[in-house]
């Protein structure tokens, strides 16, 4: 207990030590572990305004805010029920239909309260699909994008998932950095890869191994990939290029928040592809039990002195609204 109140002490908030003892049970105790208690409310929201985080995840804004970095080909776009085509430009509904109808296959998100994969939706377009009823579902705000051909690397450890990286970078006192790490596979037959959607979540160093292990929703380990390869097999150093691509996109695109976990793809040509930025809350768990050491890494003190000198500028609207 000494050593987690000298890590978290000063943030002068009450400590729940369940947090540390559930990661010990696993095998990976460490002080430094990021108790969610304490990052949901109080670190993510000193590090991520929700005035400003809430619109910068919405994923209608996507084509607009980070128009520079490769996403998939969006198809049509719903704004507060207004088509709009990949160029932004206005479509009435039955241009729009008309254009979704013409592709086999698409990915339908909402623009948020999408945690976990809620919502996302891969639907095959035939004589058959009831358009409208599937639009109404949404409430007039969606996103329609095509599939992404993956990486052969990333394809060939389960090829019916979109699988991708989760890159953490955190931007404090001026610097930043990377300093968590995971790659997220589907399993057989699955189209997501999150890991409350089916998926398994996998630890991942900067050289581009493997942690050896990962874990899915069901708190289940798991050593062997899909393929079957081992994990501590596997090795892919492409994800330094998604390293860089993430730092660089925090500071050109996203400079006002403290943390930006980006979902990132490797397409076929190996070139990273966004899929999807979390702000309002990345989530902790999952990334410290596939890496088996804390979230913050290298930055853990400077983080909490950050969020301790911070904390005080919180004003109550920031305790409001969901998560999502």
């Amino acid at each position: 207990m000494y050593s987690i109140n000298k890590v978290w002490g000063k943030l002068g908030k009450k400590i729940d030590f369940r947090y540390w003892q559930f990661y010990k049970k696993l095998g990976m105790f460490n002080a430094s572990m990021v108790p969610e208690n304490l990052y949901v409310g109080y670190i993510i929201r000193t590090l991520n305004p929700l005035k400003l985080s809430k619109c910068l995840q919405n994923k209608n804004h996507y084509p607009l805010l980070f128009r520079e970095l490769k996403q998939p080909e969006v198809v049509v776009n719903c704004i507060r029920g207004v088509w709009y085509n990949a160029g932004m430009e206005v479509l009435d509904s039955k241009d729009a239909t008309r254009i979704f109808a013409d592709v086999d296959e698409c990915i339908i998100k909402p623009v948020s309260e999408s945690c976990s994969g809620h919502g996302i939706k891969r639907v095959k377009i035939d004589g058959r699909t009831d358009y409208q009823t599937l639009f109404d579902s949404y409430g007039g705000n969606f996103i329609c994008q095509k599939i992404v051909k993956q990486y052969s690397k990333t394809d060939d450890i389960n090829a019916s998932s979109l699988n991708t990286f989760r890159i953490n970078t955190f931007n404090v006192n001026g610097l930043i950095t990377v300093e968590d790490m995971i790659f997220r596979h589907g399993q057989q037959g699955s189209v997501v890869d999150n890991g409350h959607g089916g998926g398994v979540c996998c630890g991942i160093n900067a050289d581009g191994t493997l942690s050896g292990w990962g874990y899915d929703a069901k708190m289940k380990r798991h050593t062997v990939a899909p393929n079957g390869v081992p994990y501590m097999d596997i090795k892919l150093p492409e994800v330094k290029i998604l390293m860089d691509f993430a730092v660089n996109a925090h500071r050109l695109y996203l400079p006002a928040m403290g943390q930006v976990a980006w979902d990132l793809a490797l397409d076929e040509n190996c070139e990273p592809i966004l899929i999807e930025v979390n702000l309002g809350w990345p989530g902790v768990i999952f990334d410290q039990m596939a890496n088996g050491k804390p979230l913050f890494g290298s930055r853990t003190e400077e983080i909490i002195e950050y969020v301790a000198d911070n904390m005080k500028y919180l004003q109550w609207k920031d305790f409001l609204g969901n998560w999502n």
